[in-house]
C-alpha cells in the first residue's frame, strides 16, 4: 500500500507541476502583455518558464523531486539570464527570433544541460553511461508523454462530439475558457511523464537506438561513394555554394549521432555483429574527411564574402564536426575504441555547452563580429557595395547593425558609388523588394521617371525624387507603369496629420485608383488606398477642376465628391458631398 500511495503522490505532484507550467504560459501570453509593456521583461519571463519547467518535468525520475527542482532552478535561471543578455543586442524583441541562433543556443543549454545537471547531483559528471541513459530516457519519456497528450485531446473532442448529439456541450464550454487548454495540457503532460517514469523499464530508448543503428550501413555506403567520387568530380562544385557545407555538416552530425547509438553506453549494449562494427568504424574513419571539407567550404565562403551570423554559426558547427572526426579517428587506433568514442562524446557535449553560453555572451556576439567584418571589408577595398549584405545589416543585425549603418552613411559616396541608394533601399524595402531591386531600376530612378510623367498640383508645388523614393518598390513600379497609361496626378497638401500626397493612378480599363501617401521627415510612404474614381473624374482632376477645402479636416473636392474627409483614427473615409 505504501508503494501505491507513493506512486499516486508522484503522479499528483507531476500533474500539478504540469498544470502550473500550463498556467504560467497562459499568464505570460494572455494576461501579462496587457499590463507589462516591456517586451524584454516578457521575453525573460518566458525563457525562465521554459528553462525551468522543461528540465524539471524531465528530471523527476532520474532525480528526486527536490534535486530536480534545484537543477531546474539553476539551469533555467542561468540560461534565461544569458538569453536576456543576448536579446539586448536587438532593437525589437521579435528580431531575436528572426535568424534563430540565439533561441537555438538557449535550447542547447537547457536540453544538454539537463543530463549534466543530473550527473552533477549524482557526482557522475564524466560517467558516459549515466549521461547517455539519462539523456535518452528524457527524450523517450517526453515523446511518449506528448503522444499521450495528443491522444487525450482526440478522445476529448470525440467525447464532446458524442455528448453534443444529445445537446450536452459541457466539454466544449470548458475548453472555450482561455485558461483551460493550457492548464489541461500541462496537467496531462505531467501525469503522462510520471507514468512513463514508473514504466521506464518498458518505456526505454532501446527500440529507438536499435532502429537508428540500422541506418548506419546505408549511410556509410552513400558517404563512401561521395568520397570516392570527389577526385573525379573535383572540389569546384563543393565550394561553389554555401549549401554544400550545410549538407556536409548535416550528414556528419547525423553520422556522429548514429555512431553514438552504435557504441551505446557500454560495450555490452553496443553493436555486436561484425558488419555493424565495421560500418561504425568505417564512418568514424570517414568523419575527419567530412569535417575538413566542411571547414574548408565555410572558410572559402568567409574569405570571399566576409562574416555573417549564419557563416559564423556554420563555421563553429564545422569545427565541431572536424573535432568529432579527429577524436574519433584517434580512437580507432586503440583497441578500446568504443570507450574512447564515448569519452570524446562527453567532452564534446561540455564544449557545446560552453560555446552555447559564449554565443549568448558578448564574446561571440555574431551581429557585432559580422557588422565589423562587412564594414572593414568595404572600407579596405576587399569587398564592394554590390557584395555588401545591406538589408541584413539594417534589419537583422540589431544594434550592431545600426552602428554599422551609421558608419556606412558617414562614408563618402563618391568613393563608394551606389552605397547611399543601397542603404536607402535596405531601410525602406522588404527583403523581397530589396533582392528584386538589385536586378532592376533603383527607387530613385523610378521616382524621377514618375515625376517626369505625373501632373503635380497645386501649381508651383515641388516634389523631389528623393522624397518620393521613400515609397516602397511596388507602389513606385505601379506609379511608373500607370503614368504611361493616362493622366497621373499627384496632389500635395496638408489634408490631415501633416503634409500628404493624394495620388490618382490610372487603370488600364479606365478611371483611377486614389491612394494616400504620408510624409515622415521629408520622405513619403504609402499610407493607404482611398477609393476609385471613373475616367471622367480623373480627367477633371488632371485639368485642375478640384479644390482643397476644409471639412472635418481639409479635403479634396471634385465636383460633389469629397476625398480625405472624416478621418477616424488612422482610417480615411471617402464620401460624396450631401
Amino acid at each position: 500500500m505504501s508503494e501505491i500511495s507513493n506512486e499516486n503522490l508522484t503522479r499528483i505532484g507531476m500533474a500539478c507541476v504540469g498544470a502550473l507550467a500550463g498556467l504560467s504560459i497562459w499568464v505570460l501570453m494572455d494576461v501579462l502583455p496587457k499590463s507589462i509593456e516591456n517586451q524584454w521583461l516578457l521575453l525573460w519571463m518566458g525563457s525562465v518558464i521554459f528553462g525551468f519547467f522543461t528540465p524539471l518535468l524531465g528530471l523527476v525520475g532520474p532525480l528526486k523531486p527536490r534535486e530536480a527542482l534545484s537543477v531546474a532552478a539553476v539551469l533555467g535561471l542561468s540560461a534565461a539570464a544569458l538569453f536576456y543578455w543576448a536579446s539586448l543586442r536587438v532593437t525589437e524583441v521579435d528580431d531575436v527570433f528572426e535568424i534563430g541562433f540565439d533561441p537555438a543556443a538557449f535550447c542547447v543549454l537547457i536540453f544538454i544541460g539537463a543530463p549534466f545537471g543530473a550527473a552533477v547531483m549524482r557526482g557522475r559528471v564524466f560517467d558516459y553511461a549515466y549521461l547517455f541513459d539519462t539523456a535518452w530516457g528524457i527524450v523517450v519519456r517526453y515523446l511518449a508523454a506528448w503522444v499521450f497528450v495528443g491522444l487525450f485531446w482526440a478522445a476529448l473532442f470525440l467525447s464532446h462530439a458524442l455528448l453534443e448529439i444529445v445537446g450536452i456541450t459541457l466539454i466544449w464550454d470548458l475548453v472555450e475558457e482561455d485558461v483551460v487548454p493550457f492548464a489541461l495540457t500541462g496537467l496531462v503532460l505531467g501525469l503522462a511523464l510520471a507514468v512513463a517514469n514508473e514504466l521506464r523499464a518498458y518505456v526505454s530508448p532501446y527500440l529507438l537506438l536499435r532502429l537508428l543503428r540500422l541506418l548506419m550501413p546505408p549511410l556509410v555506403l552513400v558517404v563512401g561513394v561521395f568520397i570516392l567520387a570527389l577526385p573525379f568530380r573535383g572540389l569546384s562544385g563543393l565550394f561553389g555554394e554555401f549549401s554544400a557545407a550545410g549538407t556536409l555538416m548535416a550528414v556528419a552530425i547525423a553520422g556522429a549521432s548514429l555512431i553514438a547509438a552504435a557504441v551505446d553506453s557500454t560495450d555490452e549494449e553496443a553493436v555486436g555483429s561484425r558488419i555493424m562494427r565495421l560500418a561504425t568504424k568505417a564512418f568514424a574513419g570517414m568523419l575527419p574527411i567530412l569535417g575538413v571539407l566542411a571547414v574548408w567550404a565555410v572558410v572559402i565562403r568567409v574569405a570571399d564574402y566576409g562574416w555573417t551570423p549564419v557563416r559564423l554559426a556554420a563555421f563553429i558547427a564545422a569545427v565541431f564536426v572536424l573535432a568529432y572526426g579527429v577524436l574519433y579517428g584517434f580512437a580507432l587506433l586503440r583497441s578500446d575504441w568504443m570507450a574512447r568514442i564515448r569519452q570524446a562524446n562527453v567532452y564534446h557535449a561540455l564544449a557545446v555547452l560552453l560555446v552555447a553560453a559564449l554565443w549568448l555572451s558578448p564574446v561571440l556576439d555574431a551581429s557585432r563580429i559580422s557588422a565589423n567584418s562587412q564594414v572593414k571589408r568595404l572600407v579596405t577595398g576587399v569587398s564592394t557595395v554590390e557584395n555588401l549584405p545591406a538589408w541584413e545589416i539594417v534589419n537583422e543585425w540589431g544594434r550592431a547593425g545600426q552602428r554599422a549603418l551609421e558608419r556606412l552613411k558617414a562614408l563618402d559616396e563618391t568613393a563608394y558609388p551606389g552605397l547611399g541608394d543601397v542603404l536607402l533601399r535596405a531601410e525602406n524595402d522588404s527583403k523581397w523588394e530589396f533582392n528584386r531591386s538589385e536586378s532592376g531600376p533603383t527607387r530613385l530612378s523610378m521616382a524621377t521617371e514618375a515625376l517626369e510623367k505625373a501632373i503635380l498640383y497645386p501649381e508651383g508645388a515641388s516634389l523631389t525624387p528623393s522624397a518620393l523614393a521613400g515609397l516602397r518598390r511596388i507602389p513606385l513600379e505601379r506609379l511608373v507603369e500607370s503614368c504611361g497609361v493616362g493622366p497621373c496626378v499627384l496632389i500635395l497638401g496638408e489634408m490631415g496629420e501633416g503634409r500628404q500626397i493624394v495620388s490618382f493612378i490610372p487603370q488600364f480599363e479606365g478611371g483611377a485608383d486614389v491612394a494616400l501617401y504620408g510624409e515622415n521627415d521629408g520622405v513619403y510612404f504609402y499610407d493607404q488606398y482611398l477609393t476609385q474614381v471613373d475616367q471622367a473624374t480623373l480627367e477633371k482632376v488632371a485639368a485642375g477642376e478640384f479644390r482643397i477645402a476644409p471639412s472635418s479636416l481639409k479635403s479634396i473636392w471634385i465636383g460633389e465628391m469629397e476625398i480625405g474627409a472624416g478621418r477616424l483614427g488612422r482610417q480615411f473615409i471617402v464620401q460624396p458631398l450631401k
